[in-house]
């Protein structure tokens, strides 16, 4: 905790935003410290505690979930319905890595989430939209339809949008 402090305190310091790999195999309280050093993202979070999950309630910080690494792991998922719940901003991404999470597939990880990590379809369009702009300090010109935004947006072949999760990894 005290080297990522002195790392990310640098990199701070040097002007640079942060994100922090955070709790992830064990809890090491760096979802507090991310909050504290004001990063941009708490990633993984599947160790989290309680007092980490108060931490990012209270914060501009984004916690980023991954729930292909815990598919992969064969681990318990990082607590959303928890994190939802204490009102901290929850993204949703793939953490494409060859280690613990090799997909690129984000509708197929958005089935992960709504079966085994308890979010609503409202809660899963905002972590791939604004919520996942949030996590990288692009919510400014990305993450919503809107006037003045830019405007990144694909159209799908379904009617609704909790079809892009239904069909698993189609």
């Amino acid at each position: 905790l005290e080297e990522g402090r002195r790392i990310l305190s640098a990199a701070k310091s040097l002007g640079l935003k942060t994100k922090v790999h955070a709790d992830e195999l064990s809890n090491t309280e760096s979802a507090s410290l991310a909050v504290e050093l004001g990063a941009l993202s708490a990633d993984h979070l599947l160790k989290i505690s309680d007092s980490g999950i108060a931490a990012l309630s209270k914060s501009e910080t984004t916690a980023v979930l991954l729930p292909g690494t815990a598919f992969y792991l064969k681990a318990p998922h990082a607590p959303a319905r928890k994190l939802l719940d204490s009102g901290a901003r929850v993204a949703i991404s793939t953490d494409f890595n060859p280690g613990t999470s090799m997909t690129l597939n984000l509708p197929a990880v958005l089935t992960i989430a709504a079966l085994y990590l308890g979010m609503t379809r409202a809660e899963l369009f905002a972590s791939v939209t604004y919520n996942a702009a949030r996590a990288l300090d692009l919510h400014a010109r990305k993450g919503t339809l809107e006037a003045g935004m830019d405007a990144d947006f694909f159209v799908l072949p379904f009617a609704r949008f909790e079809e892009l999760y239904y069909r698993f990894a189609w």
